[in-house]
């Protein structure tokens, strides 16, 4: 991503060793892993709904600022000529954004302006001042939370102008469901709508599923009530406020308690708002808790499974991959506890190819998500899917960007949040609610935070002012970013290091408390938790300011852990990948692995070789490691084939990769060709991508962290 031909000294990056007793799976543990999940409920306790029946009701037809349309409703707000200021120019004038906003993170924005009998078209290309700037007569767009406007007679409007806002009428595709910053198995209605399920439910049951309102600010204090009926009787309803940020609560429904079959109408009633039913399942009335299930008698459930990653984390952030005790004390004490995988490397040097491999098992050509406009396909079976398809109940909650249903990384999650902007505590927050809507199904929870990735933070509060205080007294530029030439140089590159420091320590203080409340609350017995990252952080090692360049180790050799219940704490030999997690999530939920997965099951033991790619559009490059020798070469078969190489260390030895072999040396060329054939078969594409366009909103969000543009 950022270069410099500057490098700071090596003692900037704190390193070290500690000595942890290796670790292998007995017979015992390995008859553990094979035997789970023989002795679980019947799935057929747990009824997911999905499919269903949407009835369009009449509700929209009257309303006066409603305008219905085939797929969807446009709804108007009203802007009074007073509201217009000038900005940056004469002809060019600013409003206040009506209410709205946040539907722009459940699809596309749609927006509509008029003055009188002229229509003004959107200019939603233009996203920064300056391009706002260069709008044409007679059209908009949309800057900051505000309208600017472009006037041809150099006169603001001197009429009421209409804004309008394009909001779908039902939305579900695949029975996928998205709200604001929630999506998920489910279905969104409108008032007046009924979502219809002819239904079969065993006695004693309850029906549970997360309720979300979307006000739109039509009036002051939008609520929605949302109700459930059987056969035309009710059988609950709960009113819940509609707020712009569409938040959403539990909500359960109690069934007849003898049982039966019959019509369940869901539907909200109220004000104009959106609603959604998020992950609607019908399963037992009283759940017990984590552990204890009232139906276990003794027998084994399916394990808890937990991820967290910590997205451009550096493995000697912890103490026991060479860091300093100060920088992560209390996750350094949970690992202290846990199996350790300290030979990880990340399958990319950057967050999409690197955490669509860890989720759909593949390395980065195979499922092609390598660039800004391309995600996974969705015709890969993800580890989500597989868990969800035996039983799971997957939520995930992530710091959106590139973790996104944008990028197809949602698939297979019944409840998936996006938070953003950033805030590990939000995050946090977020797995709470998800924790909250417990059906006694095991749980598959994936947790993603940006909390060490630039713009870094200080504190418990995420603090940019620091960073940007840097970029100003050292360009003297109030706009500066780390593109700037001058922030490469050694002082500066140390203080940026010691920023981001800030940002592991921030991580450490909320995520080390948040695993002892998961221990706590029972969620790992039983379970396991498993911290890692998707890529790291260059600091001039190599030239490099950054990530999402070249395979070196500060970005590639990630920490990987493993908390729970049936884990022995130790070191695990062998090498390790994001690619192998999918196997061994599958093993230890007792399932089968999907046929084209790649990997492992590393509670089998490491691995004697991984790969990671560095994909770009004139040079792709792979490294290939064995044991402790790592080679970099052309991703290309007959390169590889002739044994051809850019680079090659022997890792135990030069751990900072200061060293290049001699290029005399067989070692390099011998590893290179006794691997082209695999690597040939890891270039093939398992399923094409799809390519997707980014709204010009989520463009500028992805270049201000420093991708698109690079």
């Amino acid at each position: 991503m950022m270069t410099s031909t500057d490098r700071p000294p090596h003692d900037s990056l704190p390193r070290g060793s500690r000595h942890v007793a290796r670790w292998a799976p007995g017979p015992a543990f390995l008859a553990l892993l094979t035997a789970c999940g023989s002795d679980v409920p019947d799935r057929s306790l747990w009824m997911p709904l999905g499919d269903g029946v949407v009835r369009l009701g009449t509700a929209l037809e009257s309303h006066p600022r409603v305008r219905e349309e085939q797929g969807g409703v446009w709804v108007s707000y009203s802007i009074v000529p007073e509201a217009w200021t000038p900005w940056e120019g004469k002809e060019l004038f600013r409003a206040l954004r009506p209410h709205g906003r946040a539907a722009k993170k459940a699809h596309d924005e749609i927006v509509r302006l008029a003055v009188g009998d002229e229509e003004f078209p959107a200019r939603l290309d233009l996203v920064r001042p300056s391009e706002i700037a260069t709008l044409p007569p007679g059209t908009f767009g949309l800057l900051r939370g505000g309208i600017v406007i472009h006037c041809r007679d150099g006169l603001p409007p001197q009429e009421e102008a209409v804004f309008w806002t394009w909001y779908p009428r039902t939305s579900a595709t695949s029975g996928t469901a998205s709200i604001g910053r929630m999506s998920g198995r489910g279905q969104t209605i409108w008032p007046g709508d009924t979502w219809v399920h002819s239904i079969h439910y065993p006695p004693e049951s309850a029906l549970r599923f997360y309720g979300v309102a979307l006000g739109l600010g039509l009036k002051d204090g939008e609520s929605l009530e949302f109700r459930a009926a059987l056969d035309g009787r009710e059988l609950y309803s709960a009113r819940q406020t509609a707020t712009e940020k569409a938040l959403g609560r539990w909500h359960t429904v109690e069934l007849p308690l003898k049982g039966g079959s019959g019509q369940l109408v869901l539907q909200a009633s109220g004000d104009l708002a959106m609603a959604a039913f998020l992950a609607p399942t019908i399963g037992p009335g009283k759940v017990g808790r984590h552990g204890a299930r009232p139906w276990a008698n003794g027998k084994s459930e399916r394990p808890n499974l937990i991820l967290f990653l910590a997205d451009t984390y550096r493995a000697d952030n912890l103490s026991a991959w060479g860091g300093s005790s100060d920088i992560s004390p209390n996750l350094d004490r949970i690992v202290e506890r846990s199996l350790t995988f300290k030979r990880t490397w990340a399958p990319s040097t950057w967050t999409l190819p690197s955490q669509s491999s860890m989720l759909a098992g593949l390395f980065p050509p195979q499922h092609g998500a390598v660039d800004y406009g391309l995600s996974i396909s969705s015709d890969l079976e993800t580890i989500a899917e597989r868990l969800a398809a035996v039983g799971y109940r997957t939520g995930a909650v992530t710091d959106s960007a590139f973790v996104s249903r944008r990028f197809n990384l949602h698939q297979g999650f019944e409840w998936f949040q996006e938070n953003d902007p950033w805030n590990l505590k939000t995050t946090l927050t977020g797995t709470e609610e998800f924790l909250a809507g417990d059906d006694g199904r095991p749980i598959f929870l994936f947790v993603h935070t940006f909390r060490t990735h630039l713009p870094y933070r200080v504190g418990i509060e995420e603090d940019k002012r620091p960073l940007r205080e840097l970029y100003s007294r050292v360009t003297g530029k109030s706009g500066a970013t780390p593109e700037d030439g001058m922030l490469s140089s050694e002082g500066v590159v140390r203080e940026l290091y010691e920023l981001y420091l800030e940002g592991a320590r921030g991580l450490d203080a909320l995520v080390g408390p948040w695993i002892l409340e998961i221990e706590a609350q029972g969620l790992l017995s039983p379970g396991t938790l498993i911290f890692t990252s998707d890529h790291g952080e260059s600091f001039l090692e190599h030239d490099v300011l950054g990530h999402g360049g070249d395979p070196w180790e500060e970005q590639i050799h990630i920490p990987l852990f493993f908390l729970g219940d049936s884990i022995p704490p130790g070191s695990a030999g062998g090498l390790a990948s994001l690619v192998d997690l999918p196997r061994t999530l599958a093993a230890l939920a007792g399932v089968s692995p999907a046929r084209e997965w790649e990997g492992q099951n590393l509670l089998e033991g490491g691995a004697a070789r991984t790969f990671s790619f560095k994909w770009g559009k004139t040079r792709s490059l792979v490294a290939v490691r064995r044991d402790d020798r790592k080679v970099v070469a052309l991703a290309d078969p007959s390169a590889l084939s002739l044994g051809e190489f850019f680079g090659a260390v022997e890792l135990d030895k030069d751990p900072s990769e200061e060293n290049a072999i001699e290029r005399a040396e067989l070692w390099p060329g011998e590893l290179l060709r006794e691997n082209a054939r695999t690597v040939e078969h890891l270039l093939r594409a398992i399923r094409p991508p799809v390519r997707i366009e980014l709204p010009p909103s989520e463009r500028l969000a992805l270049e201000d962290i420093g991708y698109i543009g690079d």
